[in-house]
């Protein structure tokens, strides 16, 4: 998923091919309604819902909202829009392009939602309008935390490991099948992989936001980009 959030960022680039913004040419499908999987993981939610704890319920309900200063949690206090415009700026930019890509992607394959398939599964949030894969919340979750990755190197492992308990509190509350973040890609080499790194050499952060120290080592391509 690292690899599709930074086709998603370089959405926002000029010049970018359409079929790098395409994720129905990137990831597979998902599987029908009456496939193995759907069923296995129709079990998992149910296991997912028998376990659920109050504090679960409420870390789900914070996280609806779907800023990138969801990562305040990793980067500290510091780390607000008020204090950061031109990073909120360059997250807003970035989610708009990620949410673009993901809506067209949904259209296209509108699988529907886990209750819509099991009915006795009981969702903790309100359940939304649009179909459920990809993960919305997953995408921009994946988005945001590479994009800040490439920003904050040192902080990239946590700023991934927060963007996936993000988007698995949509599925323990049984808005999505589980894995819905994971799509696999269809191919393993692409022209992405030639394009430059989302935002190198066109963002120039806020001299409040922290900073990687000068001896630290630049990130590595892990991501996808050249």
């Amino acid at each position: 998923m690292a690899r599709i959030a930074a086709v998603l960022l370089l959405a926002a680039l000029p010049g970018v091919p359409a079929s790098a913004q395409d994720l129905t040419v990137l990831i597979q499908p998902p599987p029908a309604a009456d496939d193995p999987r759907t069923i296995r993981d129709i079990a998992m939610l149910r296991g997912l819902q028998a376990s659920r704890t109050p504090d679960g319920v409420r870390a789900a309900q914070a996280d609806v909202d779907e800023s990138a200063f969801l990562f305040q949690s990793v980067l500290g206090p510091g780390f607000d829009a008020r204090r950061l415009p031109r990073t909120a700026d360059l997250m807003a930019r970035a989610g708009e392009a990620a949410s673009a890509a993901m809506n067209r992607a949904k259209a296209v394959w509108n699988r529907p939602r886990p209750s819509s398939v099991a009915p006795h599964l009981r969702p903790c949030l309100p359940v939304p309008a649009t179909s459920s894969y990809p993960n919305g919340h997953a995408v921009l979750g994946m988005v945001y935390a590479g994009l800040l990755g490439r920003m904050l190197p040192e902080h990239r492992a946590a700023l991934f490991a927060r963007a996936r308990e993000y988007a698995e509190h949509r599925e323990a509350c049984g808005l999505h099948f589980p894995g819905g973040y994971r799509g696999r890609l269809r191919r393993r080499r692409g022209h992405w992989h030639r394009l430059p790194c989302p935002g190198a050499g066109r963002h120039r952060p806020d001299r409040a936001a922290p900073r990687p120290g000068p001896a630290r080592r630049p990130a590595r391509a892990a991501d996808g980009c050249a």
